[in-house]
């Protein structure tokens, strides 16, 4: 957490959120600015944390989210998914339930966030739902992935909120997509009043449409969801196709700024060459550079720790 938040009455927060007030509003009306940091965001995902697990247990919330996970199984049956990623995977609520969905299973699944909490949510969640399922908290600016590692990576209305940080991001996720790059955004369009009003109401972005037709992409299809999950922020399905002759490899996680390899052991990862340890939280890997620990002689310690 950075500096500017060191002041901040993390218990008023709390306060506040349970009085549905809007966090990123509130913290962009005390720094007066009118953009959310990423910052903001994680500390507003930090309070968010197993609320819309909570929401399933509703039926009609219940019904709504099926209905729109529905529309993603069947986009990725079509395409055919060895792998996947989910950007900005919070509580897992989409993802699980989009997998519960599919005919055929991914045999690698991996989603990030930048909230530990939600993570920790979601590994609870996705455990009685699958198994081979790998999730890590990340940046969207930094992933700890290899280039074309992933077969399909996909978001569910993660960019809207990354003012300013929008064209980083999907040049990122289009680093480690292998095949397909699937964006479900509000797009900013004058004909859609509602989604407009609430784009604006929450700072979100109006560029996305913009910058994506800016970038030489190759968008195979471009459609409103049917079934959103809020009306007053109809959602786009962008598919982009990247590479048609992609092979999937053994996904291997990276430190982020020099690209080593980490290995993992027990129930840790490990860059030999950096000497830094990144840990494991309620099986949730913690990859960012701020996470890691110096342990210049970690195996050795650990052999010797393991002996006596």
């Amino acid at each position: 957490m950075k500096k500017n938040h060191k002041n901040l009455d993390f218990n008023k927060l709390k306060k506040l959120y349970k009085k549905n007030v809007n966090i990123m509003k509130y913290l962009r009306n005390k720094k007066k600015k009118d953009h959310n940091s990423e910052d903001d965001i994680r500390l507003s995902y930090e309070l968010q944390a197993g609320t819309y697990l909570d929401d399933l247990s509703q039926k009609e919330f219940a019904i709504k989210n099926e209905s729109f996970c529905r529309e993603f199984s069947k986009l990725f049956d079509s395409l055919g998914c060895k792998s996947i990623l989910q950007a900005g995977v919070g509580d897992a609520k989409a993802l699980g339930t989009i997998l519960s969905f599919m005919k055929d299973l991914p045999s690698s699944i991996f989603g990030f966030d930048i909230s530990l909490s939600r993570l920790i949510f979601a590994q609870k969640y996705l455990k009685n739902k699958i198994r081979n399922y790998n999730l890590f908290l990340s940046s969207a600016m930094q992933i700890p992935l290899p280039d074309n590692s992933i077969e399909i990576v996909f978001t569910v209305e993660m960019i809207e909120a990354n003012v300013g940080n929008e064209l980083k991001i999907i040049k990122e996720l289009l680093r480690v997509t292998g095949k397909y790059l699937i964006l479900n955004e509000p797009i900013y369009d004058l004909q859609n009043k509602k989604t407009c009003e609430h784009i604006e109401k929450n700072a979100y972005s109006k560029n996305l449409g913009k910058i994506l037709k800016k970038l030489d992409l190759n968008i195979i299809d471009n459609f409103l969801l049917k079934n959103p999950l809020n009306k007053n922020n109809k959602t786009s399905v962008i598919v982009i196709k990247k590479n048609e002759k992609f092979k999937q490899k053994k996904v291997e996680f990276l430190s982020i700024e020099t690209k080593n390899k980490l290995q993992k052991i027990n129930d840790y990862l490990y860059c030999e060459k950096e000497g830094l340890v990144f840990p494991s939280i309620s099986g949730v890997y913690c990859l960012q550079r701020s996470n890691s620990i110096l342990s210049l002689k970690f195996k050795e310690a650990l052999k010797y720790f393991n002996e006596t």
